[in-house]
């Protein structure tokens, strides 16, 4: 997730079986819902459990990364990466390749 945008059907599943987690059947029915998902998500400071949303969460990461190409311009990884997917223009005026996902 750090590095690649993952799809949203991805982050979704994964959602989905961590709310399975706490919210599945076991072997004598279904688990008691003790709050709601939105309430899960909330931080563990507001009364929630801190469960992220893996869609932004992965975009947080995704933009994490682009501060790091911002700030180390010189960085051996930045040049390679410059030169691999923007070899005419920076990092901030390019544009999604034809093999990008959305």
């Amino acid at each position: 997730m750090t590095y690649l945008k993952l799809p949203i059907t991805i982050c979704n599943e994964i959602n989905m079986v961590m709310a399975s987690f706490w919210w599945g059947d076991n072997d004598s029915g279904r688990k008691v819902h003790w709050k709601k998902w939105a309430d899960l998500g909330e931080a563990k400071s507001c009364g929630g459990l801190g469960f992220r949303d893996l869609v932004s969460f992965n975009n947080a990461l995704l933009a994490k990364q682009c501060l790091r190409i911002l700030n180390n311009p010189q960085a051996l990884w930045v040049k390679i990466l410059k030169s691999l997917y923007f070899p005419n223009c920076g990092f901030l005026e390019g544009e999604k390749g034809g093999k990008a996902l959305e």
